[in-house]
């Protein structure tokens, strides 16, 4: 009694707490928000409010599968928004949500802002928005209207954007589109960032307003310094290079940066592909020089015959450069008085070989004109570019013959010191692809087939001289980082390496080499790459999550001191209301998945489901408590037949474990049985164990003599023990004894 009075006080403090919450201000600053922005769910995104609104929402029953009465209906309607998304500290369920929809029913109906808002829906998608008003029953088209022009005017600015959808009858069709333009304005000088976007796209792009680009730079930037990833998509488009209005790498960079940082995956494909430079400011000489700097890595593909074989992508230089072609094409034939150097005509024509090969620099593809040009270039062994190319070309098609030809390029490229093809010999290790690329019989001039920890060693080395791509190979291994490393990790991280910046993040968050800046830093460059960004929000949500695996791993312990105490989780239950969604988060990253498994068996802050519990409890089987319930629900019958020879075996295996929980449960099953001596014997380890319930019982059988020989000392003294810990049934008996 004195723990279950203690549970009693702890909830009426929270009680206390909750009844002291402002949710007026709550409510108001969710309505602001979500008029603002259309995502007012992020100011609930604070675990902590499930202990503060809970308690002032509907009273649910039935182990969370309905509910008695109403609690607050603006707290009911912010729960449901919780448990739909899983925010605010309450698990997702579904289920919950609905209850708590249905409890709010009626605020929706009286409040304007809800009954249109979600009728409201506002989809972006590429460069076009979207704005839907979905009709509402039994509501004439003046009623509705007017409600919306009112929300507006009380300070709603996204109403104004729900007016951006009237059509009058009674206007034409010009004076209709002013009136929607003006709501539009009306809606972003109100702060609504999806108006501020929309009415910037359009004054950037005009068609339907007037162009005013200035004007519509300044919206998209308003709405952009919130962060709303729409408004940096817009401005990168803007300027994007090189097909952007104003074509402006920096610009373009930054805003695709922001929105990638904002989790937009358009943006993070968007930055992989982007240029380092402006390539159409360069004289030739740079341009090659940026050519071979920017040489893509090679991924597997299949040779003509079905093969696997490594090919080089086109060289991202000659994607950006749409007009390459058309520079390329009059030096690859020039005239004699040209001026132009033998080393000058070879890289025109390694270049434009490529062009046509890939069919990238605005030059439609022609592959054998593209290898006519190369093999030019290649065969005078003097230029490595054009020779790792035509291998690649030679290799590409197939044939015995070919292959051969192409392994002798190939190898020229290797020995000239070629860094692409350097790392291709590494790939080659990397790809487990040695037999293909070194069984031929072609003396010096084969392929060395390295092996991994040589090729690691050659990248290493490439690296160390300065070659990026190399570095992000390494990045890429499975081979453990190593400290020489880190200066080349943190550069291409720095450029936007999503895998480098993983591996940084992985390292600095060992306990030797523990760095939550860094680790912090790496972690934001890879959350916004999209090779990594999956892995990377994974990673941030092990981080966020780590304190509420410790905490759950916390309130387990406390459950299991409870039950061994008095065999019985409800004082811990209702001290503890709103674990689920702790329990929940914590379940999800596969830790704790007994205390998830228990809300679920009890109804405990979300809907009961037996069949769920039991598989969260098996997955757990191996920690006592978890077991102890399993036991439990075999023995009840809950979620599957009744089973109570397994249960007890359970039990037993929980026993011998030590939990003085299934101790007693034996001896009250053993005492079902009539076995008596043998329920005894488990009465007595739990009593020994710290189990109140079990000393009452011994010394019930100690006064009784039931199995046992009568000893009143031994009786008072357990009851006496028992009594002395708050165990109301001991003082009870003690009470009883003496009369």
């Amino acid at each position: 009694m004195r723990a279950l009075a203690t549970a009693v006080l702890l909830v009426a403090a929270g009680t206390c707490l909750a009844a002291d919450f402002d949710v007026d201000a709550l409510f108001e600053k969710w309505k602001q928000e979500d008029s603002r922005t259309l995502e007012g769910w992020r100011v609930l995104d604070d675990p902590t409010l499930i202990e503060k609104l809970g308690p002032l929402g509907a009273t649910l029953i039935d182990g969370c599968t309905d509910y008695d009465q109403p609690g607050d209906l603006r707290v009911d309607y912010l729960l449901q928004i919780a448990y739909t998304r899983g925010i605010a500290g309450a698990p997702k369920d579904l289920d919950i949500a609905r209850l708590y929809q249905w409890a709010s029913d009626g605020l929706r109906r009286s409040d304007p802002y809800l009954r249109y808002r979600e009728e409201l829906s506002v989809t972006y998608s590429g460069d076009s928005f979207r704005v839907q008003l979905r009709e509402q029953e039994g509501r004439s088209q003046t009623e509705l209207w007017a409600d919306i022009k009112a929300l507006a005017e009380g300070g709603y600015p996204s109403a104004y954007l729900m007016l951006t959808q009237r059509v009058e009858s009674r206007l034409t069709d010009e004076e209709n589109s002013r009136q929607q333009r003006a709501c539009l304005v009306l809606a972003a000088e109100g702060g609504c960032l999806p108006a501020m976007t929309w009415l910037g796209h359009q004054l950037v792009r005009g068609g339907a307003i007037e162009r005013d680009k200035a004007g519509g730079l300044d919206w998209l930037g308003k709405a952009a310094d919130a962060s709303y990833w729409p408004a940096l998509q817009e401005l990168a488009r803007f300027y994007a290079y090189p097909n952007g209005q104003e074509p402006n790498l920096a610009k373009c960079r930054d805003y695709l940066t922001r929105a990638a940082e904002a989790g937009d995956k358009w943006a993070m494909h968007e930055l992989a592909v982007l240029p380092g430079v402006e390539f159409d400011r360069l004289t030739f000489g740079e341009l090659y020089d940026s050519y071979v700097e920017h040489w893509a890595v090679p991924t597997e593909s299949k040779d003509g015959n079905g093969r696997t074989i490594l090919t080089t992508p086109p060289n991202p230089v000659l994607v950006v450069c749409s007009g390459a072609g058309e520079l390329l094409k009059p030096m690859v034939e020039p005239p004699e008085d040209s001026g132009l150097s033998e080393d000058e005509i070879a890289h025109a024509r390694t270049m434009y070989g490529e062009c046509l090969l890939r069919g990238v620099g605005g030059v439609s593809a022609d592959p054998e004109l593209g290898i006519h040009w190369l093999n030019q270039v290649a065969r005078t062994d003097k230029y490595p570019a054009a020779s790792l190319l035509y291998a690649e070309a030679r290799l590409e098609r197939g044939d015995e013959a070919g292959r051969k030809v192409a392994v002798l390029y190939l190898c020229d490229a290797v020995k000239a010191g070629f860094r692409p093809a350097l790392r291709l010999q590494c790939q080659i290790t990397f790809s487990r692809l040695g037999g293909f690329y070194g069984d031929l019989n072609l003396g010096v001039r084969a392929v060395p087939v390295l092996d991994w920890d040589e090729a690691i060693q050659q990248l290493e080395k490439l690296a160390e001289a300065g070659d990026e791509t190399s570095a992000k190979l390494l990045a890429r291994q499975s081979t453990p980082l190593r400290p020489t490393w880190l200066p080349w990790l943190e550069a291409t991280a720095k450029s936007g390496d999503g895998p480098s910046a993983l591996r940084l993040f992985d390292y600095y968050s060992e306990s030797e080499h523990a760095d939550s800046d860094k680790a912090a830093w790496a972690l934001r460059i890879a959350a916004r790459d999209l090779e990594t960004c999956d892995d990377a929000a994974a990673r941030q949500a092990a981080l966020d999550r780590a304190d509420d695996i410790r905490r759950c791993a916390e309130l387990a312990a406390q459950l299991d001191e409870a039950i061994a105490r008095d065999c019985s989780p409800a004082a811990f239950l209702t001290s503890h209301p709103w674990i689920a969604g702790l329990a929940q988060r914590a379940a999800t990253r596969r830790a704790d998945l007994g205390l998830y498994g228990i809300c679920l068996m009890k109804g405990h802050g979300i809907a009961r489901d037996y069949s769920a519990a039991r598989l969260y409890l098996t997955d757990e089987a191996g920690e006592a408590l978890s077991s102890y319930f399993l036991a439990q629900m075999m023995e009840q019958g809950l979620g599957a037949e009744p089973d109570r020879r397994g249960a007890i075996w359970v039990y037993e295996a929980v026993a011998e474990a030590g939990a003085v929980y299934a101790m007693h449960r034996l001896g009250e099953l053993k005492r079902e049985d009539k076995q008596d001596a043998k329920a005894n014997e488990w009465f007595k380890k739990a009593a020994e164990g710290g189990c109140l319930p079990s000393m009452v019982e011994l010394a019930k059988v100690y006064h009784d003599g039931t199995g046992i020989d009568k000893d009143a000392d031994k009786a008072n003294e357990w009851a006496k023990k028992a009594a002395d810990a708050g165990n109301e049934a001991a003082k009870k008996l003690l009470e009883e004894w003496k009369s």
